[in-house]
């Protein structure tokens, strides 16, 4: 089929834009999808599951991000270990004594304003491999914490806040740099200009010449 230009009809402005043609196609696709959400949602009740909440003895969370895209991302894999302090201490049977070596060995890593410790790796290429090692790594920590051959109860805890947290103090523009007031400013543009115009009137009357001195000469 040949196709001509000048076979076209001329435009009436009976018709929508081309942007306009764009938001009623964006319209329909989203009403197809209304469609599917009212037809098919029904059909997937029965396979639907009842929320289970974690219980007292689950108190570890898993944290990981999935960059979206058809690269892979370097931090896909990383896994962030969560668990609270007081729970793990519960669940865990630590005494004092116990949870005291515990902060020392996790230092940094416990945060005292949610107070809770924090985990982190992405040594491996994936994400089972990292959250088995953090898996593994907590427990070697709560057996340290038991073994009684050295409490470390003679070493006191230091506060230790997360960098991140720590609110960082802004410098104070220092007050001699703020510009004056308007009548202030305007004074002082006035004495500017009036000291320049006096060095100006002085430079001219430096560089002007001296006129030659004429006496009277009688015969």
């Amino acid at each position: 089929m040949d196709y001509d230009v000048k076979e076209l009809e001329e435009y009436q402005y009976d018709d929508h834009t081309t942007f306009g043609h764009h938001l009623l196609r964006q319209v329909r696709e989203v009403r197809g999808y209304l469609r599917r959400v009212q037809q098919e949602l029904p059909t997937l009740q029965k396979y639907a599951t009842p929320y289970r909440p974690p219980t007292e003895q689950q108190i570890l969370r898993f944290q990981t991000i999935t960059h979206l895209g058809e690269e892979e991302h370097p931090l896909d894999a990383k896994v962030v270990l969560t668990v609270q302090l007081n729970a793990l201490c519960r669940v865990a049977k630590l005494s004092d004594t116990e949870r005291h070596k515990l902060l020392l060995l996790c230092g940094p890593r416990y945060d005292q304003a949610s107070g809770e410790l924090r985990f982190s790796c992405e040594r491996f290429p994936s994400r089972v491999q990292n959250k088995r090692y953090l898996s593994d790594l907590l427990d070697k920590v709560i057996a340290e914490a038991k073994n009684g051959e050295d409490t470390f109860a003679d070493i006191p805890l230091t506060a230790v806040t997360n960098p991140r947290k720590v609110p960082v103090e802004k410098p104070k523009f220092p007050v001699e740099w703020l510009r004056p007031s308007t009548e202030a400013a305007a004074e002082e543009v006035e004495q500017i200009k009036a000291q320049s115009t006096m060095r100006h009137m002085k430079e001219a009357t430096r560089a002007e010449p001296a006129l030659p001195s004429t006496t009277a000469s009688t015969a």
